[in-house]
This record gives C-alpha cells, sequence and structure tokens, in this order.
C-alpha cells in the first residue's frame, strides 16, 4: 500500500476533529501522521525528515510552510489544507506565491478568492459531521438552555450579557479549558452574583468526547466559541444534534448558517441584542441542514483522494503566473497588485497588499450574505473594481456594465455589453457601485438626475 504522510496541527491530535480526513486518506494509503504547531513547525519538519521516506503525497492540514521551504522537500505531490484562519495573516501577494500547489479548502470564502487569483487546483468542500436520530424540540419547552465553550477573548461573558435576552433563557452552561497558566489571562467567569442570576453551571475538560457532546445535548442553544472558524466542528456538531448556535457573522460559520432560518448570525462590531423567540424551529432547521450537507459530503468527500491522484500538475514559471495576472489587472489603478506580487516574490513586504487583502475577505463576506443568485445585477463602471466584482460575484449574474464615458458603449467588458447609464431606469435590477473613492458623488448624481432609488444601490466604498 502506497504511504501518505499528514502534517497536521498538535492541537488536533487530542480533540480528533480532523480524523474524519485522515480516515478517507486511509482508505487507499497508509498514513503516517506527524503532528506539529503552525508557528513552529520548522524544527519539527527537520524532526519528521519527511525526505528520507517513499512517499506518494504530503498533505499540510492548518499547517502551511513557506514556499521555499516546500521546494527543499523531494515528494513534489504536496496538498495544502488552509483554514480561513491561515488567511487572516496573509496577504494576497503572499498568497500568490503558491500558485503552483494543489488546495483543498473547507472554506467558501477562500476558495472563492484563490479562484480569483486563477489557482490551477483548487478544490472546495463542505464539510458536516455524522447527524445522530433524534427527537425535534418539544413544542411545549418556552424557555432555551444555552452552551457556552469560552475559547477566545473576543466571544466571552461580557458580550453574552450584551446580546442575549435573558428572559429567553432557562439556563446557562459555561465550558473552559482548564488551563490555569492562561485562565486569567483569557477566561472570564461569571461573577457570583451572575451565576446565581443566570442560573450558570460551569464544567472544564472533559475525558471523552461523548461526555462534552452529552453536555452540550442537553442544552439548546450553542454560541460559535470563536470570531473565525476553519471549519468548526464544534458548532457543526451542535447543528447536527438539533442546536440552535448563534454565532457572529464570519466564515465559516455563515457560510453554513442561514441567518433567522437555520441559526442566528449578528454583527461582532455592532452586538445588538438577539430575539430568541425561535429557537426551536431555528435548531430543528439546523438538523435538517446538517443532514443536507452531510449527504452531499459522503457523495463528493472523494475530491480528497483525486486530487492527490492527479498527477497532470506541471509546475509553471513564476514570470507566466504574472503575466497571466498582468491581463486580469490589465487598467492603471491595478499596476500596484502586479507589483506587490513581484517585490513579495524577493521577499520584500509589500505596501498595500494586506489592505488588499483585508478588503477582499469583506468583499467575499459581503457578497455571500448579500447577494441573491436568483437575480442578476447592474455593475456601474468598467474597471479595475468592476473585473474584481463581477470575478467574485460570477459573470452569470451581471445583466450589464454601465459606465458614464459614452466611447466604451456598445464595446464588451467581461463578456458583457457596456451600455450608458439610460440603461439604468430600463428595471429596476439593483445596481453595484465599481467606481471606488467618488460612490458618494455617484449616488448623488444617480438619484438626482436619473431619479434612481437608494435602495436599488449597493456601495462597495467600505471606508
Amino acid at each position: 500500500m502506497k504511504k501518505v504522510a499528514y502534517i497536521g496541527h498538535s492541537f488536533h491530535q487530542k480533540t480528533l476533529s480532523t480524523e474524519f480526513f485522515i480516515n478517507i486518506l486511509k482508505t487507499k494509503y497508509h498514513v503516517d501522521c506527524y503532528w506539529t504547531l503552525p508557528s513552529s513547525y520548522q524544527a519539527d519538519l527537520i524532526v519528521f525528515d519527511l525526505n528520507e521516506k517513499n512517499y506518494e503525497s504530503l498533505v499540510f492540514f492548518q499547517v502551511l510552510p513557506k514556499v521555499e521551504e516546500l521546494e527543499k522537500l523531494l515528494c513534489k505531490n504536496i496538498i495544502l489544507v488552509p483554514m480561513f484562519d491561515n488567511d487572516l495573516t496573509m496577504t494576497y501577494a503572499q498568497w500568490s506565491e503558491y500558485f503552483n500547489y494543489k488546495f483543498i479548502n473547507f472554506s467558501k470564502n477562500l476558495y472563492d478568492k484563490f479562484k480569483f487569483f486563477g489557482f490551477k487546483k483548487n478544490v472546495y468542500l463542505q464539510y458536516a459531521p455524522e447527524v445522530p436520530a433524534l427527537d425535534l424540540k418539544n413544542a411545549k419547552v418556552e424557555k432555551a438552555k444555552i452552551f457556552f465553550w469560552q475559547r477566545s477573548t473576543q466571544i466571552n461573558w461580557k458580550l453574552l450579557k450584551n446580546i442575549i435576552d435573558f428572559s429567553q433563557v432557562e439556563s446557562v452552561h459555561l465550558h473552559r479549558v482548564e488551563n490555569e497558566a492562561a485562565k486569567d489571562t483569557w477566561f472570564e467567569m461569571p461573577s457570583e452574583e451572575d451565576r446565581k442570576k443566570y442560573n450558570v453551571t460551569l464544567s472544564s475538560w472533559f475525558d471523552t468526547k461523548d461526555e462534552l457532546l452529552n453536555i452540550m445535548n442537553e442544552c439548546d442553544v450553542f454560541i460559535a466559541p470563536r470570531s473565525f472558524e476553519g471549519i468548526g466542528q464544534t458548532f457543526l456538531e451542535a447543528m447536527a444534534l438539533g442546536k440552535c448556535v448563534i454565532s457572529p457573522n464570519f466564515p465559516t460559520m455563515n457560510e453554513y448558517i442561514n441567518n433567522g432560518i437555520n441559526g442566528i448570525l449578528f454583527d461582532f462590531l455592532n452586538p445588538q441584542p438577539i430575539d430568541l423567540s425561535g429557537w426551536k424551529q431555528m435548531g430543528n432547521e439546523a438538523y435538517k441542514s446538517i443532514n443536507s450537507i452531510r449527504k452531499v459530503w459522503e457523495s463528493t468527500s472523494h475530491a480528497i483522494l483525486d486530487i492527490i491522484e492527479d498527477k497532470n500538475h506541471d509546475p509553471i514559471p513564476y514570470n507566466q503566473y504574472l503575466d497571466k495576472m498582468e491581463i486580469i489587472f490589465d487598467t492603471k489603478e491595478s499596476k500596484f497588485i502586479i507589483q506587490d506580487m513581484k517585490i513579495s516574490f524577493f521577499n520584500v513586504n509589500p505596501s498595500k497588499s494586506l489592505n488588499f487583502s483585508k478588503y477582499l475577505n469583506i468583499l467575499f463576506d459581503y457578497f455571500s450574505m448579500n447577494i441573491d443568485q436568483s437575480k442578476k445585477y447592474i455593475i456601474y463602471g468598467t474597471g479595475t473594481g468592476a473585473y474584481l466584482v463581477s470575478s467574485v460575484i460570477g459573470i452569470e449574474y451581471i445583466e450589464c456594465f454601465v459606465d458614464i464615458d459614452v466611447r466604451k458603449h456598445g464595446e464588451q467588458f467581461h463578456g458583457k455589453i457596456i451600455r450608458g447609464l439610460d440603461a439604468l431606469s430600463l428595471n429596476d435590477t439593483k445596481i453595484i457601485l465599481t467606481v471606488f473613492g467618488r460612490n458618494h458623488k455617484i449616488l448623488q448624481d444617480l438619484s438626482e438626475n436619473y431619479g434612481i432609488k437608494k435602495e436599488r444601490l449597493i456601495d462597495l466604498d467600505f471606508n
């Protein structure tokens, strides 16, 4: 049997949260597992001595070595499985250096980003855990029991008190990891008064996962413990148990939760009180949605093995990749993007790429929540922003482009016709503004001179 090396996050060795992935590899390969930390993998790679084993493939799960480190490995069939967490500290210029590698993404947000960058081998899979048989919520139960596992400083007891209407809550179970060295710095213990007032019970680390799931299953509402997730095993397991999950409106939670339907998404930057009156129905819908996703997962998870077996992946020179990106970003405003990629390739810190990377993340998040894929949109502008936005949304959802420059009217842009501003009055199609920095004046002009209602206009100039 051929051998595969799996290099993963040490924390997962204890939680078994990536066991599902390793088990798929084991259906076809002998798997050697190596455990390390993303922050200190370099020393461990030396100890692992991967070049001394005859591996069919090397799979890096949430551990992302630098490109120059990957190039030193003798096995060239390398699969990278980044988490959305990885993307928070990566610029687009830094990501661009990985253009020749194979990626498996469990975040649609991250997959869309790599797709936009033209990565050749870029697979998206939406995972869901096994769904147990269970009775749906008892309609006679009125108040919810809340389960909260604090795992970060951002999602804490103070936040819960701001967003939860405790008149709708029977009790709160607060779970924590017992770590004396860190507890005082990040864990927020409710006061004795709060514990009595809100009927708070406590637990720490369990010996088995079943013990944790049993406590979770006694509750009705689950608070997502982190602002961002790579996959989010714990909140997915809660949904699979029929729990109503309350989460910040960030990936990957917002890739599974449809706000108000099968869970609740809140604005982390401006949290407001949450109405929990529909928790029973949302919990039932969460159970159904995870059951549906699980069926899709079972029929598509073979893609993990397929991408390992796909050997037709000839590397291309970096300058050819840049040439391709030059074609995409072919306007004056976008030259800094290509320039930053070139600078980054020679290990010089790019000046603008981090801001652009953050903007892309915001853009993907915004579209995932606000673009109705049953409708089409008009794009205002035909510059870099228009190409970027239409690439992210998908050209199939664009009705046409409009531009104030009459010389462009009738020409093709990104496969669609360019029309004049009069086309805006032909129907009530929503209009996405992509002329960044001047949107305030454009909004005023379209309203005053063309009678366009403000509710039709989508302003992406988030600054």
